[in-house]
């Protein structure tokens, strides 16, 4: 398991990761992505916005076993060459604070609108909250969860 103690020190690990000799070696996969480190799980809200693939995955980043699920990205414009992961949704507020789950992705506007699952542990209870996280074209997020009044008027989409 790895020592990290927040994110920050993730996200620096993970640059490191791609700057060393090893990482790109013959024995890795070229055309199929892996993390640095840690355990990935579900691909999820797919998306094609702002001229590239846009892959989020589950990711537990701190080791390889299931633990408080986080959200990567990748991003690709012809699935051969890929960006360098990040971070995106990291489960920190009340309601996502035990892992961001599944979810998916959808253009609207100038905005990628990231509908996920927040999961909350309550002692023998567990709870889900319906959240969204939107993306601007410069790649800035923002999270929110279902019962903020600024999540209603995604509810519904006039297409």
């Amino acid at each position: 398991m790895n020592d990290f103690k927040d994110i920050h020190e993730v996200e620096e690990a993970i640059k490191r990761a791609y700057m060393e000799k090893d990482y790109y070696n013959s024995w890795r996969f070229n055309y199929h992505f892996n993390p640095p480190f840690g355990l990935i799980n579900d691909p999820n809200g797919l998306s094609y916005y702002n001229g590239y693939y846009h892959i989020f995955f589950q990711w537990y980043p701190y080791g390889c076993e299931h633990g408080l699920k986080h959200w990567g990205l990748i991003k690709t414009k012809d699935f051969i060459n890929y960006t360098m992961p990040e971070l995106v949704l990291v489960p920190q507020d009340w309601y996502d604070k035990n892992g961001c789950y599944s979810g998916s992705g959808i253009v609207h506007g100038n905005l990628l609108n990231i509908f996920y699952t927040g999961n909350v542990k309550v002692e023998d209870n567990r709870l889900s909250y319906q959240c969204l996280a939107t993306m601007d074209k410069q790649g800035n997020f923002k999270k929110t969860w279902s019962s903020d009044p600024n999540y209603s008027r995604w509810i519904y989409f006039p297409f």
